[in-house]
């Protein structure tokens, strides 16, 4: 998939301390038959990390491997795009006051949905909710913030913080179910209006 996404002579270069990692990393590079290894110097500033510094200021080897594809045909692999629009529910009423407030753990999709936090924010004078949501899927796990907001319309929007970028699985779509759902439970007056995520 890597290859499908880089021009010919692109490189990835990686810098590790997980002799394990890198062996694998090369192991799937050579199997593809789409790189070439090349042995090179690590700029000094690949390993002055934070982590880094910490590794070597335990004694721990550091790795570094350039791959370099050689733009032989990949495999067809789909671009992720963006859902447009992302995923929402629309609720009429007020965001509540009080919120009590359980961890959730529901299953959805392929995976599970786990409502693990909720808090409120007066970003930009707008009172609002915060819920840190956790996608856990079989070959992917998501940390999400799902907002909760008065539109301009008086409408309460629910929908992923754009600063997440998600992968919108099925699964993730289900976060904003699980937002929705929990709000609707608390019985404060909200009622949906619209689902736009299924």
């Amino acid at each position: 998939m890597a290859a499908s996404r880089l021009k010919p002579q692109a490189e990835i270069r990686l810098a590790t301390d997980a002799k394990e990692y890198l062996d694998f990393a090369i192991g799937e590079a050579l199997a593809s038959g789409l790189f070439r290894l090349e042995a090179r110097e690590a700029p000094a500033m690949v390993f002055e990390t934070k982590y880094a510094l910490k590794w070597k200021g335990q004694g721990r080897p550091l790795y570094y491997q350039i791959f370099s594809y050689n733009g032989q045909p990949t495999p067809n692999y789909p671009i992720l795009e963006r859902e447009i629009p992302m995923p929402h529910a629309l609720l009429a009423g007020e965001i509540p006051q009080a919120i009590p407030f359980s961890k959730h753990v529901i299953p959805y999709g392929n995976g599970h949905v786990i409502l693990e936090e909720v808090s409120r924010s007066w970003a930009l004078k707008q009172d609002r909710l915060l819920c840190k949501v956790v996608i856990d899927e079989k070959l992917l796990i998501q940390h999400l913030l799902v907002v909760v907001a008065k539109r301009q319309d008086g409408q309460i929007i629910v929908r992923f913080d754009s600063f997440a970028d998600p992968i919108i699985t099925k699964t993730a779509k289900g976060a904003i179910h699980t937002v929705s759902e929990w709000l609707l439970s608390l019985d404060q007056g909200l009622s949906i209006l619209k689902r736009d995520y299924h």
